[in-house]
C-alpha cells in the first residue's frame, strides 16, 4: 500500500475581472495531485454555500451587488 500525504492542487487558470458589471462569471481550472493516487474529486462554493461537485470551466450568476467568493478544492482518490 501507500500513504499519501499530499493533496491535489488547484490552480486557477481564468477568473472574471476584479471589478465588472456582469452578474455571470466564468472559472476555469486545473487540479493535479503529485502522488500516484490521481484526483478523486473536484468541489465547488460560492460564498461560503456548501461545495458542490463541479468541472472547469465553472460558470456561476450571483444574484447581489457586491463582492463574491468561489472556492474550489480537489481530493485524492
Amino acid at each position: 500500500f501507500e500513504v499519501d500525504l499530499n493533496p491535489p492542487t488547484v490552480t486557477i487558470t481564468s477568473a472574471p475581472p476584479t471589478y465588472t458589471n456582469l452578474p455571470a462569471a466564468s472559472f476555469t481550472f486545473t487540479a493535479v495531485d503529485s502522488g500516484s493516487a490521481g484526483v478523486a474529486s473536484i468541489e465547488c462554493s460560492l460564498d461560503g454555500g456548501a461545495f458542490a461537485p463541479c468541472s472547469s470551466p465553472h460558470a456561476v450568476v450571483v444574484g447581489s451587488v457586491g463582492s463574491h467568493n468561489m472556492r474550489i478544492r480537489a481530493s485524492d482518490n
